[in-house]
């Protein structure tokens, strides 16, 4: 839904570029494709960072035990098993 909204808007923003590179001779379906393939990046670019997100996230919480058990270790006795 979002990309949807995103590439409708985009091309109502657009419509003066649109019309002058119709003015100098994109055809109707060169214009399409134009659109589909800015549609597909959008996409692309979004699905890619959703999942970045969500690989951060999993390190996050993967991370939470492992880091309160090193804050809690006592100094000198981290230090002597060294």
């Amino acid at each position: 839904m979002g990309i949807a909204n995103t590439i409708s808007l985009s091309t109502l923003e657009r419509r003066h570029e649109i019309g002058l590179l119709r003015a100098v001779g994109q055809t109707r379906r060169q214009v399409r494709s134009m659109v589909r393939w800015e549609a597909v990046m959008v996409s692309s670019i979004g699905t890619l960072a959703g999942v970045a997100v969500a690989g951060a996230a999993t390190g996050v919480l993967a991370s939470a035990r492992p880091a309160s058990r090193a804050a809690r270790a006592e100094v000198l006795t981290a230090l002597a098993a060294g």
